[in-house]
């Protein structure tokens, strides 16, 4: 049984009858009909029978030729059930998911600020806001304007101050929330993605 394209594999039923203990002039063995007969077919939820065929044939054994007959059916299964049963629970599964940080996130935006986030949530802002370059939201500090400040009457640029008062402070629970808001929306999308084309891509590279 081959599945390389499960579930969209089909699969071939060979059925050979053979008269071993006497040879073809004494068992002769010949088709009733001219095609395999379906009366007693009974349909199939998994499996659905494609198409038949049947052919004689001659074994040689021991200078002894005997008499068989080949039977073959095709069957295709039904993939419409394995479909549903995968993408249908890994949809539910990230639903599912989506509400559980929906109401995460909801929560943490109306925390009070008093109550501090896991430093975990800060540093994991932090490193993928810094991918981005945004460093306004990693340094968290007060706007200073870039073109001039004086420092003992002799003027400064403004990025060499910041880097004196380089200090990391905590983000707010808005802030965060905002963050994993869009973290978490790219995240599904991709995951969603992916799933939608899993499938396809099997396919596409199964040999």
């Amino acid at each position: 049984m081959d599945v390389t394209y499960f579930p969209y594999d089909s699969q071939f039923c060979d059925i050979e009858l053979a008269s071993w203990g006497f040879p073809v002039d004494a068992v002769n063995l010949t088709f009733f009909k001219t095609e395999i007969n379906l009366e007693d077919y009974r349909p199939n939820g998994e499996w659905n029978l494609v198409t038949t065929s049947q052919k004689p044939s001659v074994i040689t054994e021991d200078e002894l030729e005997f008499s068989e007959l080949f039977f073959k059916m095709e069957f295709k299964r039904y993939y419409g059930h394995y479909l549903m049963m995968v993408f249908l629970t890994v949809t539910l599964g990230m639903a599912s998911l989506v509400i559980i940080f929906t109401i995460f996130i909801i929560r943490l935006y109306h925390q009070p600020e008093h109550d501090k986030a896991p430093k975990w949530m800060h540093s994991l802002a932090r490193k993928f806001l810094k991918l981005k370059c945004r460093s306004e939201r990693i340094n968290h500090l007060d706007h200073l304007e870039q073109s001039q400040v004086t420092e003992n009457g002799q003027p400064k640029d403004g990025r060499i101050c910041l880097e004196s008062r380089k200090q990391f402070t905590p983000y707010t629970n808005k802030e965060l929330a905002e963050f994993f808001d869009y973290f978490l929306l790219g995240v599904f999308t991709v995951l969603y993605i992916l799933v939608i084309l899993c499938f396809p891509i099997v396919l596409s590279t199964s040999t």
